[in-house]
C-alpha cells in the first residue's frame, strides 16, 4: 500500500514537473502544491525525508528553465517587476537581512535568512516573472484544482496520515525519525486556496465535468481545513470566495443577481455539510469550539504585548527594531526551534522598527491602489475579471493568514501575491498603450525561422487586448 501511493505520489509530482517545462501556467500550479506535495512524499521516500531541500530544488529548477524558455521566445517576463511596489518589498526583506547585525539573537537571524532566501527567490523573483497575463491565472485553476484534489484524496487515504493534538497530520517519523511531523497549516493553505479558486474560476456553462472538479474542490478543500484545524484558512477562504465573487462575475440584471447569489449560498452549504460529516465526529472539533478559539486569540494578544513592551521600552531601538529572531530572546517558549510573533505588523513593528514600519505601509497603500487600478481595467478587456478576483482574493487570503500565523522571513506571504497584482496591473497598462511587444516586433528569424520550433507551447502568452484598443 505504501509502496504504490508512493508510486503514485511522486508519478503525479513529476508529471507536474514535465508539463511545467512545456506550459508555464503548469509552473505555477507546481509551485502552489509545491509545499504539500513535499510533505507527502517526504513520509513515504526516505532520502526526501532526511534531504528536503531536494524538490525545493527540483521546484526552482524548473521555474528557472520556465523563464528563461519564455525569455528565449520574446515573452518578456520580467516586463512590468521592478515597480514601485517590488522596489519597496526588495527594499523591506533587505532591511530585515540587515537586522541580523543587531538581532539579540544571532543565530535565530541566521536561521531565518537562511532558510528563507530560496523561498524568496521563487516566490518573490519567479513566481512574478511567470505570471504575466490574466489569461495565464486563468488557464491555471482546472489544473490546480486536479492536482490539489489529487493530493487531498492522497492524504486522506495515506497511511501516514494521523491525528495528533486535535490536529491532522502527515507522520514523518519514517523518514526522519523521532515524533517529525509535516506542518497541518501548510496543507490547509493549499485547501482554502482550492475554495476560493474553484468558487471565482470562469463559469463553464456546457461542461459538466468542469462544474464537477469545482464542486469536488471546493469540498476537499473545506474537509482539509476542517481536519487540518485550520480556523483561519476556513474562514477566511470562505470570506474571500463571498467578498470577490461580484469582481469575478458580472451582474446584469436583477435575475442573474439572485442565480450569482444562490451560487453563493452553495459555498455555505457545502461547509455545512462538511461540518456534519467530518468535523463533529473528529478530534479537530474541538478546536473549533469558543472556548479553544478564545485561548488561541489570547495567546497571540499576549506574545504581541509582550514583544510591543519590551519594543518601547527601548528608545533607542524605535528607529529599525530589536532585530531580526530577537522574539526568542524575549518570548519564553517550548521546544528548540527558532519561532516568530505569528503576527506580520507585530514582527515588522518589533523586529525593524519605524523603517520597517513605514516600509509596509507603502506597500500595503501601492498595493491597495494597483488592486483598484486593476479592477477598473476589467471593463475595457485587458484583463480577465475572474481572474482578476482571484489574485485579489488570494492576496486578501494571504494578509489575514499573515496576521495569525508564519514569519514573511521565512515564506514571504502575502508579498508574492502583492507583486502579482502590481505586475499584472503595470503589464496591463503597458499593453494597453504600447505596440512594443506586439507579434509584429518580435524578430522570429534570430530564434531559427518564422516562429521557433515549440513556439506554439507558449501560445499562453500572446498579448489577448483587442485591436481597437
Amino acid at each position: 500500500m505504501v509502496t504504490v501511493l508512493a508510486g503514485i505520489s511522486l508519478a503525479i509530482f513529476a508529471g507536474m514537473c514535465l508539463l511545467a517545462l512545456f506550459k508555464p501556467h503548469w509552473t505555477i500550479v507546481l509551485i502552489f502544491c509545491l509545499f504539500g506535495y513535499e510533505q507527502l512524499l517526504s513520509s513515504y521516500i526516505s532520502v526526501l525525508g532526511q534531504r528536503t531541500w531536494i524538490l525545493n530544488v527540483v521546484v526552482g529548477v524548473v521555474a528557472l528553465l520556465a523563464v528563461t524558455l519564455m525569455t528565449i521566445y520574446g515573452k518578456h517576463p520580467f516586463r512590468g517587476t521592478l515597480n514601485l511596489n517590488s522596489i519597496l518589498v526588495g527594499c523591506l526583506i533587505l532591511f530585515a537581512y540587515a537586522g541580523f547585525t543587531y538581532s539579540r539573537m544571532p543565530a535565530a537571524a541566521s536561521y531565518f535568512i537562511k532558510s528563507g532566501f530560496p523561498y524568496a527567490v521563487l516566490l518573490l523573483v519567479l513566481l512574478p516573472a511567470l505570471i504575466i497575463s490574466t489569461e495565464q491565472i486563468r488557464k491555471m485553476c482546472i489544473p490546480l484544482l486536479v492536482m490539489g484534489c489529487a493530493l487531498m484524496l492522497l492524504i486522506f487515504i495515506g497511511p501516514r496520515t494521523v491525528f495528533y493534538g486535535m490536529r491532522m497530520f502527515i507522520d514523518l517519523s519514517y523518514t526522519q525519525g523521532g515524533d517529525a511531523r509535516g506542518n497541518p497549516l501548510a496543507i490547509a493553505e493549499l485547501g482554502g486556496l482550492m475554495v476560493i479558486v474553484a468558487s471565482l474560476m470562469g463559469q463553464d456553462h456546457h461542461n459538466i465535468l468542469v462544474k464537477l472538479i469545482r464542486l469536488f474542490a471546493i469540498l476537499l478543500g473545506i474537509s482539509i481545513c476542517f481536519l487540518a484545524a485550520a480556523r483561519g484558512q476556513l474562514v477566511f477562504s470562505i470570506f474571500f470566495s463571498v467578498l470577490l465573487y461580484p469582481v469575478a462575475y458580472q451582474i446584469k440584471n436583477i435575475v442573474q443577481f439572485f442565480v450569482r447569489a444562490m451560487s453563493v449560498g452553495v459555498v455555505a452549504g457545502i461547509a455545512f455539510v462538511v461540518a456534519k460529516l467530518f468535523l463533529f465526529d473528529t478530534e479537530s472539533s474541538a478546536r473549533f469550539s469558543s472556548e479553544n478559539i478564545s485561548e488561541g486569540f489570547v495567546g497571540r494578544l499576549q506574545t504581541a504585548k509582550t514583544m510591543m513592551s519590551e519594543y518601547l521600552a527601548n528608545p533607542s531601538h524605535y528607529l529599525q527594531g530589536l532585530g531580526t529572531g530577537s522574539y526568542n530572546a524575549i518570548v519564553a517558549h517550548d521546544g528548540d526551534n527558532y519561532l516568530y510573533p505569528h503576527n506580520l505588523i507585530v514582527e515588522v513593528v518589533t523586529h525593524h522598527g519605524m523603517i520597517g514600519l513605514m516600509l509596509l505601509s507603502g506597500i500595503f497603500f501601492i498595493t491597495a491602489t494597483h488592486t483598484i487600478k486593476l479592477i477598473r481595467l476589467i471593463p475595457t478587456g485587458a484583463v480577465d475579471r475572474s481572474s482578476v478576483a482571484i489574485v485579489i482574493a488570494l492576496a486578501g487570503y494571504w494578509t489575514l493568514i499573515s496576521m495569525k500565523q508564519g514569519s514573511f522571513l521565512l515564506i514571504p506571504i502575502p508579498f508574492y501575491m502583492y507583486l502579482v497584482i502590481s505586475k499584472l496591473y503595470v503589464r496591463s497598462k503597458l499593453d494597453l498603450y504600447s505596440d512594443m511587444y506586439s507579434d509584429d516586433d518580435l524578430d522570429y528569424g534570430a530564434l531559427g525561422g518564422e516562429k521557433s520550433a515549440g513556439y506554439e507551447d507558449y501560445g499562453d502568452y500572446e498579448n489577448t487586448v483587442p485591436a481597437s484598443l
